[in-house]
């Protein structure tokens, strides 16, 4: 669906998710520094959910359950490189 990356603190562009539930794959890469990832209402700007909260270089996926509406990411870090990829959640399941 898209993929950010930057050093320090930032925020994505608004981008449209029109499913229930998505994921975010996220990287941090450096020497030192805390890092949270936080999923956000475009429409609102209120936070939905957070994604991440790391202390150091890392790296992890965060899950959203929310309504599809527009989101955008709000990425707090002050030292760290990251990169974030915003995907759909593949669910399985049979009859």
């Amino acid at each position: 669906m898209g993929t950010w990356s930057g050093h320090g603190s930032s925020q994505t562009d608004t981008f449209e998710m029109g499913f229930a539930q998505w994921r975010v794959k996220w990287k941090a890469t450096g020497a030192k520094g805390n890092f949270k990832l936080t999923a956000n209402s475009a429409v609102s700007g209120r936070p939905i959910t957070e994604l991440a909260e790391h202390e150091g270089p890392g790296e992890g996926i965060g899950y959203v359950n929310d309504d599809p509406r527009q989101y955008y990411l709000v990425i707090d870090t002050s030292d760290l490189d990251w990169t974030v990829t915003v995907e759909q959640s593949i669910i399985t399941g049979g009859r």
